[in-house]
């Protein structure tokens, strides 16, 4: 799948370690999961973080358990959390092309990456994760989330690096007719959003009473 967005922030991030590109200024994630592997408070899935390292387009690749040949742990003073892979993915290609107050981000991702088989009808859990660099675009000043509301630490590494899929709303495959539907995973959530359309260039999202349209440039993958 080729997603394209337009993004209200700035690309900056003046890190140098791809896996701890969250610690450093601006970045893109998102998080994907088989939806039977959400369990209450244990972590699973996939998160795959898009940020500008060192000039260059640098793309990561997080799983904390499953499959994978390059572990690594997360550190702080007071605790660890082990991942069982975490490398840089020169097969995730994307490109942040600069605006006025904002950059667009296209990026190719294949389904393998997430460890998912897409059918028709498939359901996920997912979430996209937007992380603010402070002044200076060396350090994270601020984690928000889509669907998940427990992302306020920004000075403790091994929390930063966890997700938790059971905190993720839920993203439908229907087909290529009709897109991808997604919905928050708590009832009292407001906002839900859809990919509509034969080649699922228009997103809409729903917000309390407001509907917003954005027509996206979709690439399709060469054959």
């Amino acid at each position: 799948m080729s997603p394209a967005c337009i993004l209200p922030l700035r690309s900056r991030n003046k890190g140098t370690s791809g896996p701890l590109a969250f610690k450093s200024g601006d970045s893109v994630s998102l998080f994907a999961s088989p939806l039977d592997a959400a369990k209450p408070q244990q972590q699973g899935g996939t998160r795959v973080l898009f940020a500008s390292l060192k000039g260059k387009p640098t793309t990561v690749l997080y799983r904390p358990v499953g499959p994978g040949s390059s572990r690594y742990i997360f550190e702080s003073p007071v605790r660890q959390s082990p991942f069982a892979h975490v490398s840089e993915a020169t097969d995730i290609p994307f490109a942040a092309t600069p605006g006025n107050g904002s950059y667009n981000l296209r990026a190719t991702l294949p389904w393998p990456a997430l460890a998912v088989q897409p059918t028709a009808g498939l359901k996920l859990r997912g979430d996209i994760g937007l992380l603010f660099g402070d002044d200076t675009g060396s350090n994270t000043a601020q984690r928000v989330h889509w669907v998940d509301r427990e992302t306020n630490v920004v000075n403790d590494t091994p929390t930063e690096a966890e997700f938790f899929p059971d905190r993720w709303g839920t993203w439908t495959l229907l087909g290529a007719e009709r897109g991808i539907g997604f919905q928050p995973v708590k009832e009292s959530s407001t906002t839900t959003s859809i990919l509509a359309g034969a080649d699922q260039s228009t997103l809409y999202v729903a917000n309390g009473t407001k509907i917003y349209r954005r027509k996206l440039i979709v690439e399709k993958p060469k054959m």
